[in-house]
């Protein structure tokens, strides 16, 4: 390749510099706008599937936060949801009893004490303003 050509990033043609900015990487304004907006919409793509991945989540831990043994939910049973604990909001530490909470917008979790025959045990809860446990 010549000194005053280099490949259009889009369509890989080889680019006359000797005409316009030398510094271009495009060879026209079609190549441009699609090299662009191919890389916005692989960015909104992967927004997209993470938005999925919390709404599932938050969904789960809401269903699970309705039923009536909801201090001692089991990893399996999470899991067995599709729950996915790599993805959450935001974290929350409490002020009495320190412990931290891991939240899904709205509803959150908490690991408890383990019983004589479940070892992961996840306390859920709906968000708290004021009143912490």
């Amino acid at each position: 390749m010549e000194a005053a050509s280099r490949p259009c990033l889009c369509c890989k043609k080889v680019i006359n510099l000797s005409i316009g900015r030398k510094d271009r990487k495009f060879c026209d304004e079609v190549c441009k706008n699609r090299y662009h907006n191919t890389q916005n919409y692989n960015e909104q793509q992967e927004i997209k599937r993470i938005q999925l991945i919390l709404k599932k989540n938050r969904r789960i831990l809401k269903k699970m936060q309705a039923r009536k043994d909801n201090d001692e939910i089991p990893k399996e049973r999470l899991l067995k949801e599709g729950f996915e604990f790599d993805y959450h909001t935001h974290l929350k530490n409490t002020i009495n009893r320190n412990y931290v909470y891991t939240f899904c917008f709205d509803f959150g979790y908490r690991p408890v004490k383990a019983t004589k025959y479940i070892k992961d045990c996840f306390k859920v809860v709906k968000a708290f303003d004021y009143k912490e446990e």
